[in-house]
């Protein structure tokens, strides 16, 4: 086998791809424009929507001033960030959209409070949210069921911290006892409940089928897979233009192995397959924002297993009786073969039985291991191993592949 003839065979057919415009810009647009519509669906996590609420507090109150602190608390502080204005600046805030709602708590808050009698707090949402605004109901909901119970608990003790306060003199030391007491009754009353609590929750994180993994990450290497897949059924077909073209009759008939031109073949389709990989995999992971010193080794798996992949369709399109029958064919394996292999849903997702089934599929076991090396639980021996796997299965592919391309093939 002589370089020489290699490389000739390498340019031309590197030249013929580079020249198809349409089918380089449908392997590279195919699976990007599938990636894209996918990882919108299931991409990463989400930022929580945090509603910008400004409060006018015209009561200026203890009670008042409570109930800011509980919006302003650690639970709370995830969904809202509290601002505080007048009404006239807290409604033109609003009005311009730079506010998701004002809450404008009324003179008298605290003296309604207390009594429990009725206190309407105004609120005022910005018509252009519809998200957040909806928080904040919920939320002032919560803050007046809190207000319920305490009445509920501390009702008596309540109303007679306000008797004590409408006297004109201050209160006497038997009523602040009275009320001490009280208070101390009902916290003995309750702590049987409170310390220790009468229900304990463990929480426990469940990790779901994903093992914990997010779902856009299981969907990357699915994603490159279909581009693998169609990108070599596009380039297994190409051996019937080679046959319409006469070039396959010439090389019969000439004194150099046919090996050699496919070789050059695969060498051409090798560089192909490395671009489509490169640029699929650095966007995947970019999106994603997964660790990019994973790229070499995922690259170097996915050329590999693109390869194979070309020299299995290159040999299951030269045992076809034309191009049409061979696309026939290899369409009716290529697509059962990616929804089984978990290129549409990751074999987490999936029944077990076909999740299994998927797994053994040949697209299904070397997108399993590229998954491996993108979520950095490769294992090296197991890469090493499979490497050489693809590796000896690409030879038997070759030689059967140049064998029919010699043969009978050729000559139809």
């Amino acid at each position: 086998m002589t370089t020489t003839f290699v490389r000739h065979a390498f340019r031309k057919d590197l030249s013929r791809l580079l020249t198809d415009r349409v089918a380089l810009a449908l392997y590279f647009g195919i699976p990007l424009v599938i990636g894209f519509l996918i990882l919108l669906l299931v991409g990463g996590e989400r930022p929580k929507p945090v509603a910008h609420l400004v409060v006018a507090d015209e009561d200026d109150s203890v009670v008042s001033g409570l109930f800011k602190t509980m919006l302003r608390s650690e639970q709370a502080g995830d969904f809202i960030r509290l601002e505080e204005s007048d009404r006239a600046e807290g409604r033109a805030i609003v009005d311009d959209g730079g506010a998701s709602a004002l809450l404008v708590i009324p003179a008298g808050f605290q003296d309604a409070v207390l009594r429990e009698s009725p206190a309407e707090l105004e609120l005022v949402t910005n018509p252009a949210e519809t998200i957040k605004p909806m928080i904040l109901k919920v939320g002032l909901e919560v803050l007046v069921d809190v207000v319920f119970y305490v009445h509920r608990i501390f009702g008596n003790e309540l109303r007679k911290i306000v008797e004590s306060t409408e006297r004109d003199a201050p209160p006497t030391d038997e009523a602040i006892a009275e009320i001490s007491i009280g208070i101390n009754h009902v916290i003995r009353r309750i702590r049987k409940y409170a310390s220790p609590p009468a229900i304990t929750v463990n929480a426990v994180a469940d990790e779901g089928p994903t093992g914990g993994v997010p779902m856009a990450h299981l969907m990357l290497p699915g994603i490159v897979l279909i581009g693998l897949l169609l990108m070599a059924q596009g380039l297994g077909s190409d051996v019937w233009a080679e046959k319409s073209a006469g070039t396959l009759s010439r090389a019969v008939s000439a004194p150099r192995p046919m090996a050699e031109l496919l070789l050059g073949k695969v060498l051409a389709n090798a560089v192909l397959v490395f671009a489509v990989s490169l640029v699929m995999l650095t966007i995947g992971m970019l999106f994603l924002d997964m660790p990019m010193e994973r790229l070499p080794i995922a690259l170097g798996w996915t050329t590999l297993s693109g390869v194979t992949f070309v020299l299995l369709f290159l040999w299951i399109f030269s045992l076809a009786r034309s191009r049409r029958s061979g696309m026939v064919v290899t369409n009716s394996v290529v697509f059962p073969l990616m929804m089984l292999g978990g290129s549409f849903f990751p074999a987490e997702v999936m029944p077990a039985w076909m999740g299994a089934v998927g797994r053994w599929t040949p697209n299904g076991w070397s997108l399993e291991r590229l998954k491996d090396i993108l979520i950095g639980r490769a294992d090296a021996t197991a890469l090493v191993v499979g490497a050489a796997g693809l590796v000896a299965l690409a030879l038997v592919l070759f030689f059967l592949t140049a064998a029919r391309m010699r043969g009978s093939f050729a000559r139809q």
